[in-house]
C-alpha cells in the first residue's frame, strides 16, 4: 500500500516543475539582461566591471581621444 505524498512534497514538486518548464534560452536571456542592468549600477559593491563605467564607454567612441 503506497502512501500519498505530503502536502509539502506536492508543493515542492509543483515548484520544481514550473522552474524546469522555462527554456534554457529564456533563462540565459533573463540572466544577461540582469547582468547588464546590475553592471550599470553606480552604487555597486565590490570590484567594478571594466565596461560598466560611463568613462570607459565614452573612451571607446571614435573621436574621443581627439579632444586631448
Amino acid at each position: 500500500m503506497a502512501k500519498r505524498p505530503s502536502k509539502e512534497f506536492a508543493t515542492f514538486t509543483k515548484a520544481v516543475d514550473r522552474i524546469l518548464a522555462v527554456p534554457r534560452a529564456e533563462m540565459q536571456r533573463r540572466l544577461d539582461a540582469h547582468k547588464e542592468k546590475a553592471a550599470k549600477n553606480p552604487n555597486r559593491r565590490g570590484p567594478k566591471r571594466k565596461g560598466a563605467t560611463p568613462s570607459a564607454e565614452d573612451a571607446s567612441l571614435p573621436g574621443a581621444t581627439e579632444a586631448s
